[in-house]
């Protein structure tokens, strides 16, 4: 693998040689790009400026500028608002002539967007002149390169679609082609409000009113005008709102409602003349006209049809002024003016020959615009001929760089997957190395906890005379069971080596295997009514033949059965049932009504030593289910497991009946029966079956008769009930005794007892021992406790993690009994001796004397709350009196105990009460020793609070610091070895004392203001304390 990263190195070093003339070109090109955009913002601020230019002249003085440096994109631009200009005078003719200019530099260009733009301003032109043939041609080029741009989708390319459609539209509605019309224009309106165009979507909804009024449905014509209209509003434009109201007078008039058309021609008329559009103005001016010829209005006709008759010969619109000589013709005729008549007549007749003749030039343009037009085109083929090579050339290009880094993406792969294949092959290392000490860390504690019985009790039984007969039998029972468990476990390592290594040579049968199955079980009924649980076989099948390993099926039905009887409580059921499904396989299900498995276990139930943390019961090696799952492989078979926490859990294996890979299988012999595991039924298995379940943790256990009757309170917290034996026969003699199962209800008993010292194991179900010392350290109750870690963990992990939380001492299995002896006497003689530092530094004049500044304002019930209790009503209590100065110096036996501290934490701090300074970790020694230290501030300053009072009792105090009075008691005789009560005589003493040096205090009210009933009464206690009366020490 090395080699080949090694080459792959080489590789990429001279594949980079060849990247970096490709960057350098790509650099060059991504310039050109720059300048491009930086170009286009160029011309669109130049197109925006060229807006704003109405005159001609001036278009063409830009014009000609920008020939002179031939700058090609403006001149494209000047045309293009040139011919806009030249279609607004209607000067049609000009007009297709430059936005013909502007279409061939488009051309040339290559610019899509200003392409379309062009080929829709041709197209508008000619619809303007009537010639729709032409215009529908260019709206229709124009609309196939907007949809080839590949900016389609963007604001300006929906724009210039909108606009292709929209003339479209409005040829096939000129045209009579109304559902065409109408298809064009809701396209177009979509795509308006789209881009949220109000004057767009006005533009085709007016459209789509004007195909509804040639349809004559005037309702729904007048509901798109009016909508129409809304949008112009919302645009703001003037000549929309004027054009809208001209569609709806002409609806209106259609249907003669004269006067709501003659009001919609006034707002029309009054919109228009805001506008600087003449030609547009005509068509509200002409309406105004007509309504008043309609309604015999002569004076409004006359005042309108002058107006219009005058802009329209200033505008040279000959359209308008045939329509302005056809209404002055009618006016005449009803007036029956003939002459008058016939002169306008013979003037509209003249005009629309004109305007005829307008139509034959513009068909003579059309065939001079159609040689322009092709040679534009083969100009633009030519155009595009160089554009292709160019792209090509590009393309080429392209290809390449797409090459190289689809080659250097290949390079990068291959690292890649060489680096994952490294990684691979190291996870996979650490995970044979995980395994490998997992492996031996399980079996050196599945080892070492029977050895250390073994080893225990041995040493027991030569000290004969010391034992009764009973307790002589008792022991040879749990060596004898301990020395099966041994063998069992190393049984089952060999098998499964055997099975791993594939050296097994197993021995296939072929037989009943109902039969076999039903004895297998019955050898397990004896066990399970022991334990008082209800072993059940059931079978779907009387008889069925199977090939199968009897010595296989025989561990399979004892882990089975076993494992499901360990984790079912009394009174509970075992159901066995078998039975055969269509595509010739056994099933086999045992199905309890035990503690069941958490869901994040079930992935881990056949893992090498796993253990159920929920099994109440000793947690056995761990291998059963492991060693189950090779055997059912083994035998081609699969096995599964379903459980819910609290109802069971439920095995089932999958055999199948017949073994096609294996010929000439021997018959099962009548004689050949099902062999029970030899663990479970010893004579010491059966005799100690409900010994186990009938223990009765928390016990106190009274030491031997000749041994001290106050000796120490020890806790024994154990899972294996043969490991609490020993213990309990090791440690009895010398100890009072109490035993618990596991950390859960270890930290129960040690509550309720408030024992010496607490010996505990690490692995127990429910709470380990890190667990339990942890929790134990942290409350306030039992945090002085020490605690010996015993256990088959040996590995320099558990014993960090164990010091860590706390852990005075770490003894592994197997261990002497002597050095157990010793650890714990060290341990009891610390305890004494911290005791009696506590006793005389509470004995101290200045301490306690007055707090911190923290402590100052603290109420009773806070102090406790400090301490983790939740806070209880209660009468309110005077604050801590306030330290003065002469009292905030530490006395030496303050700072003997704070140089004990500081020897294990390395930092004290004095604060006037000689408390050690707060250390960086939340548990150890050190943080206990400061709790104990905080805790007695606490009593001690509660006492002082109310010294005064002769009524303070050791209840009073015990119910304000919200523990029981015995759990006081003992929580103060631990760390100090004093009661409550002694501690409030001592404290009231002290204050005596103090007082007496002040002279002005007599006898009485020093013994009145400490809380003593009579002066009698201090004379009496202050005697006996300090061996002298307050007299002679006040007389000293």
């Amino acid at each position: 693998m090395r080699e080949t990263v090694d080459n792959l190195y080489s590789l990429c070093g001279k594949f980079f040689l060849f990247l970096i003339p490709t960057l350098l070109l790509l650099a060059g090109c991504s310039s050109r790009v720059s300048h491009k955009a930086e170009s286009r913002e160029y011309y669109l601020s130049l197109e925006n400026k060229l807006k704003d230019i109405k005159h001609e002249e001036s278009l063409k003085e830009l014009l000609e500028h920008y020939r002179s440096v031939n700058d090609r994109f403006a001149l494209m631009l000047c045309y293009k608002q040139l011919g806009k200009i030249q279609r607004e005078n209607a000067r049609f003719s000009d007009a297709i002539a430059s936005h013909q200019e502007g279409l061939t530099l488009a051309y040339s260009l290559t610019d899509t967007i200003e392409i379309v733009q062009a080929l829709n301003n041709l197209g508008t032109n000619f619809r303007r002149i009537g010639a729709l043939a032409e215009a529908a041609d260019y709206h229709y080029r124009a609309l196939e390169h907007a949809e080839a741009y590949s900016g389609k989708l963007s604001p300006e390319g929906k724009k210039n679609r909108v606009v292709s459609m929209n003339g479209i539209g409005n040829v096939s509605l000129t045209l009579g082609y109304y559902d065409d019309a109408e298809k064009f224009f809701r396209l177009s309106l979509s795509d308006e409000i789209a881009l949220k165009s109000p004057i767009g979507q006005a533009i085709n909804l007016a459209n789509l009113g004007a195909i509804f009024e040639e349809r004559e449905q005037y309702d729904s014509a007048e509901v798109y005008y009016r909508r129409s209209m809304e949008q112009n509003r919302i645009g703001d434009s003037e000549m929309g709102m004027g054009l809208c109201n001209i569609h709806l007078g002409h609806l209106y008039k259609k249907q003669k409602l004269y006067a709501t058309a003659l009001e919609h021609y006034t707002k029309a008329y009054e919109q228009m003349d805001r506008i600087s559009d003449r030609w547009h103005w005509l068509e509200a001016c002409i309406a105004m006209a007509e309504i008043h010829l309609l309604t015999h209005n002569d004076e409004g006709f006359n005042r309108y049809i002058t107006r219009a008759e005058q802009t329209a010969t200033e505008i040279s619109s000959p359209e308008h002024l045939v329509t302005i000589y056809r209404l002055q013709h009618d006016f005449d005729f009803r007036l029956q003016h003939f002459d008058k008549a016939l002169k306008h007549y013979k003037a509209s007749e003249a005009l629309e020959d004109s305007v005829r003749g307008v139509q034959k030039a513009n068909r003579y343009i059309d065939l001079r615009l159609n040689f322009e037009r092709d040679k534009n085109t083969r100009s633009l083929q030519r155009i595009e001929a160089e554009n292709r090579a160019d792209k090509m050339r590009r393309q080429i290009t392209l290809y390449l760089v797409l090459i190289a880094f689809a080659f250097a993406l290949i390079v990068l792969l291959l690292l890649w997957y060489a680096y994952r294949q490294r990684l691979r092959s190291n996870r996979i290392l650490r995970q044979v190395e995980r395994a490998r000490t997992d492996f031996f860390t399980g079996i050196t504690h599945e080892f070492r906890t029977p050895i250390t019985i073994i080893r225990g009790l041995n040493e027991q039984l030569k000290d004969r005379h010391r034992l009764s007969e009973s307790d002589h039998e008792r022991y040879i029972q749990v060596i004898d069971r301990q020395s099966n468990r041994l063998l069992s476990l190393v049984n089952q390592l060999l098998d499964i080596t055997r099975l791993q290594s594939g050296s097994d040579r197993p021995q296939w049968k072929r037989g009943d295997i109902v039969n076999y199955l039903r004895m297998s079980v019955e050898n397990y009924q004896l066990y399970a009514e022991r334990k008082q649980i209800q072993l059940n076989f059931q079978s779907g099948v009387l008889a069925q033949e199977m090939d199968f390993v009897p010595f296989y099926i025989d561990k399979v039905v004892s882990n089975l059965i076993s494992n499901a009887i360990k984790h079912t409580p009394e009174g509970g059921r075992i159901d066995f049932r078998i039975d055969t499904s269509q595509n010739e396989t056994l099933l086999l299900c045992v199905s309890d009504t035990g503690v069941g498995i958490d869901p994040e276990d079930l992935s881990r139930i056949f893992e090498l030593f796993y253990h159920n943390e929920r099994s109440t019961d000793d947690m056995g090696t761990g291998i059963g289910l492991s060693f189950t799952r090779l055997l059912v492989e083994k035998m081609n078979g699969k096995i599964e497991v379903e459980s819910t926490p609290g109802k069971g859990a439920a095995f089932t294996v999958r055999l199948p009946l017949y073994n096609r890979n294996k010929e000439n299988i021997l018959r099962l012999e009548k004689s050949e029966r099902p062999v029970a595991d030899s663990a479970l039924f010893s004579a010491s298995a059966i005799a100690t079956a409900n010994t186990e379940r009938t223990d009765e943790y928390g016990t106190e256990i009274k030491p031997a008769a000749n041994a001290n009757p106050n000796a120490p309170l020890l806790l024994i917290v154990e899972d294996n009930a043969d490991v609490r034996l020993y213990l309990q026969t090791l440690l009895s003699p010398y100890y009072q005794m109490l035993t618990a199962a596991d950390g859960e209800e270890g930290l129960a008993v040690a509550r309720e007892h408030l024992p010496d010292l607490i010996v505990t194991d690490i692995m127990m179900p429910r709470k380990d021992g890190i667990a339990l010392c942890t929790e134990l350290k942290q409350d306030v109750l039992i945090n002085h406790i020490p605690v010996i870690m015993l256990t088959a963990r040996s590995t320099d992990e558990d014993r960090i993690a164990g010091l860590r939380c706390g852990v005075e001492a770490y003894i592994r299995k197997p261990f002497q009994a002597e050095e157990l002896f010793i650890t714990i006497n060290n341990l009891l003689t610390a305890r004494r001796l911290l005791q009696e530092k506590y006793t005389r530094l509470t004995q101290d004049t200045a301490f306690f004397t007055g707090s911190s500044a923290s402590q100052e304002n603290r109420m009773p019930h806070e102090i406790a709350s400090a301490h983790g209790n939740s806070p209880m009503p209660m009468e309110e209590v005077p604050p801590i009196v306030a330290a003065s100065p002469e009292n905030n110096v530490a006395t030496g036996e303050e700072e003997r105990l704070m140089n004990d501290c500081s020897a294990k934490d390395g930092a004290t701090s004095a604060t006037g009460s000689g408390i050690p300074a707060q250390e960086d970790t939340k548990t150890g020694t050190n943080a206990v020793e400061r709790a104990n230290l905080d805790f007695l501030n606490d009593v001690v300053a509660l006492i002082d609070s109310h010294i005064e009072d002769p009524q303070l009792t050791p209840t009073f105090v015990a119910s304000h610091m919200l523990l029981s009075l015995s759990q006081l008691n003992r929580k103060l005789n631990a760390i100090t070895g004093a009661p409550t009560s002694l501690h409030i005589l001592r404290r009231r003493l002290i204050h005596a004392r103090r007082m007496l040096g002040n002279p002005q205090y007599s006898i009485m009210q020093v013994a009145d203001l400490c809380g003593f009933t009579d002066s009698s009464h201090l004379s009496r206690a202050f005697k006996k304390e300090y061996g002298i009366t307050p007299t002679a020490y006040r007389n000293q």
